[in-house]
């Protein structure tokens, strides 16, 4: 998990609402993934759809994505 997260899982309680909006280009295998800026292959997708399940089990998450979808090529 990413700093950011990290620091956002520290500061939220069991009352709180995290609302998550992502417009973007996305990617999907089993989750949703972002595509991020990075020619290393390893590094081109991320996997928000997880982190936040990750957050929801200390509070309430909503994600909303309005993003393309597309199966992640793996070949």
């Amino acid at each position: 998990m990413t700093t950011t997260f990290t620091q956002i899982k520290s500061k939220l309680t069991s009352d709180d609402l995290l609302f998550v909006y992502y417009s973007g280009h996305g990617v999907m295998d089993i989750s949703t993934k972002v595509v991020v800026n990075d020619s290393d292959p390893m590094h081109r997708y991320w996997d928000l759809e997880n982190n936040l399940q990750f957050l929801s089990k200390q509070s309430y998450v909503i994600a909303v994505f309005d993003c393309c979808r597309t199966k992640i090529d793996t070949s």
